[in-house]
Formats: structure tokens, sequence, C-alpha cells
């Protein structure tokens, strides 16, 4: 197994039993030897938990400037960029990775969100209905909106 591998299971294993400043520390440390964009996102993943949405954007764009295709990355950056409210930035963000023929519920679930905050009632519509996810009215309302009728 990779030394990479190892610092993951190890910074996952500790976000388990709710010791997420300990599993930012183990991937600090291994940043401090080499960057590697699955850390960076776990490591922002980390931050947005706690609230730091700025120091998470920081660490998908590191992570996206060593590897530009990470969709994983790209997401995370945009669900980051709802959150506070930059939804003309998480729609650029989205749209790409559909236009890339990525497709999957998180990604209807973020752009459903973008264009009804953007006031794209039409097109949130139509990515509304390619969600697939039983609770996806219930993540919607999370985020202020209200599921079409």
């Amino acid at each position: 197994m990779r030394k990479v591998d190892d610092v993951i299971k190890k910074a996952l294993d500790l976000v388990k039993m709710d010791k997420i400043d300990e599993a930012i520390s183990v991937y600090e440390n291994f940043l401090q030897l080499e960057e590697v964009p699955e850390v960076l996102n776990n490591l922002a993943n980390l931050y947005r938990m706690k609230g730091l949405v700025s120091k998470a954007i920081e660490l998908y764009d590191r992570a996206l400037k060593l590897s530009p295709s990470f969709k994983d990355a790209k997401l995370n950056l945009a669900a980051s960029f709802l959150e506070i409210g930059r939804y003309g930035e998480a729609m650029m963000i989205l749209e790409s990775l559909q236009n890339s023929g990525y497709e999957s519920d998180e990604l209807y679930l973020a752009l459903a969100v973008a264009y009804e905050k953007s006031k794209r009632i039409s097109d949130f519509i139509e990515t509304y209905k390619k969600i697939s996810r039983p609770d996806k009215d219930d993540i919607l309302r999370s985020y202020g909106v209200e599921p079409p009728r």
C-alpha cells in the first residue's frame, strides 16, 4: 500500500471517531512532505466541516492545480461556493463537469441549487428531474430551496 493510502486511512479512521482536529493534523503533516490532490481535497473537506470554507476553497484550488481533471475536488469547490452564496462561480464549475460527461446526483443537486438561487427556474426544474435520490427534497431545503411542485 502507498504511504498516501495509509495517511488517508488513518485520517478517515480518526474522522469516524469524531477526532476531526487530529485528522487535520495527519493530513497537514503529510502535506509538508508531499502535495497529493486527494489529501488536499480530503483536508479541505474537513475544513468545510469545521465551517472554514475559505480555507477549504484554497485547498481545493491547490488540488486542482495539481490535477485539473479531479472531479471530486471540482464538485467540492462548487459546493463550497454554494455555501457562501457565490452561485455563478458554482454554476460555471458544475456546468463544466456536466459538459464533460460527468453525471451524479450530487452534481445535479448542487446544480439545482445554483439554478434556483440564480433564478433560472426552468433549468432548476429540468435538473431536479434528473435527481434520483429519495432525500433530494430534504437536501434542497437544507440550502433554502423549495422543491418544484
